[in-house]
Order: C-alpha cells, then structure tokens, then sequence
C-alpha cells in the first residue's frame, strides 16, 4: 500500500500542525466568549431599562390614583402638592427631596415611592384648572433615564387650590 502524502500510516500530526489547530481553537473559543459577554450585558442593559419603566409606570398610577381618589388637592409649587380626603384632612403629601448619599427620590408622606434617582417632578395645572399634570423623569445606576408625563382628575369634584 503507497500513501501519496508521503506519510506512513503510523505518522501523527507534526508539532506545526498541532499548534496551529490549537491557535485556531483558542480564537474560537475566545470569540465565542466574546460574544456571550456581550449579549449577557445588552440584556442586563435592556432588562434595566425595563424595570425603570416598570417602577416609573407604578409610581404615576400611584400619583393618578392619590388625585382621583382626594376631595381637594393644593398644589405648594410645582414640584410639591398635597391631596386632602373627605374630611378635610391631609392625606398625603408628594414631593422630590434630596436623600442622604446623594441624589433625590421623589416621597409620598417622607417615604421613597422609588429607589431610583428622581431627576424631575414637575405638577402643573391645565388653563381651566380642572386637571393636574405630571411629568416625572428617573434615572438608574447604570445612567439610563426615562421620562413620562400623565394627566389626573379628582373624580365628581373639582380642584381648590
């Protein structure tokens, strides 16, 4: 039996050989690497940027739901207002303060309605008074910021200020 390489049946593989097909495994695996590297952290990126939106969503429902709910509201400026129940007492006051550590939450009644760094809180009123208007922007740890805006009314009754 002639082999055309050359090579006699019990030949291996040379060291060059050997080295190569190890250099060429090692870049796949270091490009494979590369890439679950970076799709773990897109995904972290995206899952971040969900919860921002998640947690901004929860807070607005909260601020809608606190003004339907009021008989009268007063709004202290236009980063603070208050609602009062149907007695007349304050229920609850809303506002962005700075927290110790840095940065600012916004708080219903002293207590962080969100973890997340309270970039602005704006309430306003519309021409006729008949509305409030929210506008709220978070900001996470990692930077990303979202920004939303809603409107509420106090149901059957109309807004004092």
């Amino acid at each position: 039996m002639t082999w055309q390489s050359g090579r006699t049946p019990n030949s291996g593989y040379t060291l060059v050989e050997m080295v190569i097909a190890l250099s060429i495994a090692f870049i796949v695996v270091l490009v494979i690497g590369k890439m679950m590297l970076t799709n773990q952290s897109m995904w972290k990126a995206g899952n971040d940027k969900v919860q921002l939106q998640r947690n901004l969503s929860e807070v607005l429902v909260r601020l809608e739901n606190s003004v339907r709910n009021s008989r009268s509201l007063e709004l202290v400026d236009d980063g603070e207002f208050r609602t009062r129940d149907e007695s007349g007492a304050w229920s609850h006051s809303y506002r962005r303060r700075r927290v110790v550590g840095g940065g600012y939450r916004l708080q219903e009644d002293g207590d962080n309605l969100s973890n997340w760094n309270c970039i602005r809180f704006e309430c306003s009123t519309n021409d006729d008074t008949t509305c409030l208007t929210f506008v709220l922007e978070l900001e996470n740890e990692a930077g990303n910021r979202i920004t939303a805006m809603t409107r509420a009314a106090i149901r059957n009754n109309t807004l004092a200020f």
